[in-house]
């Protein structure tokens, strides 16, 4: 039998190498392949109540960031069991004239608002931004600051989860705020009952459902007016769901175990190669 050559040496030792990087490291990933155990998104779009108070918190793809409070009327969903004509143009005519004072109290406050006459949709942009940077110099950070962050951290071979559980906006119900104003304003005289109202937290990211997941009732991809993209995870609750917990959850690679895959492979193919080479060669000389 025929000693083998060097290039057929060199090829098994690769290959062993990479043989144990798999073995030890395949035992670690398929261990921690799974990723984060939360409930997140997984049904269709879902019935919406008449009347909804929306706080939209957007980040764009492009990097701009939006806040706003909207507040919509479905009236001929509102006055759909209402037999009368004249009665439902009451109920309208009352929506509409409480919009229209939330529109009023909203301009007053300094906010940059929209209402069109028998839109019965109010739009309040609070505050944009060109980037997160231009947030940070809005609420002073110096960048000194340490970090604080009530996430918790799922390490995976492939993949690690950021995982965030919180409140939203609308927790707290007893707070002087402007979606509380515009609460009270709907259901003060009982034109609106309180069962008839949704509140709409709308989570905007710039990242696609494959990095961001969340538990939302509803995720699609929203193209603002002027076609900028975000992907909207959207959050309904009743009044009395409004303490709800989110769960918002960020997929990132880990880096290293794909570093580690790549050469491995590379490991392998150049294993490979010089076996075969080597085989080859031994095989002309035999000749």
């Amino acid at each position: 039998m025929k000693k083998p050559g060097k290039l057929q040496i060199a090829g098994i030792v690769l290959l062993s190498i990479a043989l144990v990087i798999v073995i030890v490291y395949g035992s670690v990933a398929l261990a921690t392949f799974s990723r984060a155990d939360v409930d997140l998104y997984e049904g269709g779009k879902p019935d919406a109540a008449p009347v909804e108070i929306i706080y939209n918190s957007i980040m764009f793809t492009n990097g701009n960031y939006q806040y706003a409070i909207q507040v919509y009327a479905d009236v001929d969903k509102l006055t759909a069991n209402i037999a009368s004509a004249e009665a439902a143009a009451r109920i309208k005519a009352a929506v509409a004239a409480k919009l229209g004072e939330i529109y009023e109290s909203f301009t007053q406050a300094g906010m940059r608002v929209t209402y069109e006459e028998g839109s019965y949709f109010v739009n309040a942009v609070l505050a944009e931004y060109a980037s997160y940077d231009d947030i940070s110099i809005a609420n002073g950070d110096t960048g000194y600051d340490a970090p604080t962050s009530s996430g918790k951290v799922y390490t995976g071979f492939w993949y690690s989860d950021y995982v965030v559980t919180q409140t939203t906006v609308f927790a707290d119900t007893e707070g002087e705020n402007w979606l509380n104003f515009a609460y009270e304003k709907l259901v003060s005289d009982g034109t609106v009952s309180a069962d008839e109202i949704d509140f709409v937290f709308n989570y905007g990211t710039a990242y696609s459902h494959g990095l961001i997941e969340t538990d939302a009732d509803y995720v699609y991809r929203y193209i603002a007016p002027d076609k900028r993209v975000s992907y909207v995870h959207e959050f309904r609750m009743s009044q009395d769901e409004r303490s709800r917990e989110i769960t918002i959850v960020q997929h990132s690679p880990n880096t290293a175990s794909w570093y580690l895959t790549v050469i491995t492979a590379a490991i392998i193919v150049t294993g490979a190669s010089l076996l075969l080479t080597g085989n080859r060669q031994n095989k002309e000389k035999g000749k």
